[in-house]
């Protein structure tokens, strides 16, 4: 699963100086109803109640990080920290 926020933090809610305050209310909402859970798109309302932003939860299929196929078998690998996942062909192979 991916999740994927976009805010547009421009407009009159996020007042000089307070836009980090507006932006954590915002998140904390958005926190609240995705504990309720039931959906894959949530909308980011700022304090005036005008939609800037949405998350958004995605299924997606594991892909491997090196050569990006989907059919390959993926899994976790611990001894390659930037790597999420590697495919076994492409841990075999050194990649």
């Amino acid at each position: 699963m991916n999740m994927k926020l976009d805010m547009k933090c421009g407009n009159a809610a996020f007042v000089a100086g307070c836009e980090e305050m507006e932006v954590a209310r915002i998140l904390r909402d958005l926190a609240k109803k995705v504990e309720e859970g039931g959906i894959d798109d949530y909308p980011c309302k700022d304090g005036n109640g005008n939609t800037v932003g949405h998350l958004v939860f995605e299924d997606i299929e594991p892909t491997c990080e090196v050569c990006h196929h989907e059919e390959c078998d993926v899994g976790p690998l611990s001894s390659l920290e930037e790597h999420d996942s590697i495919c076994q062909e492409c841990l075999n192979e050194g990649r």
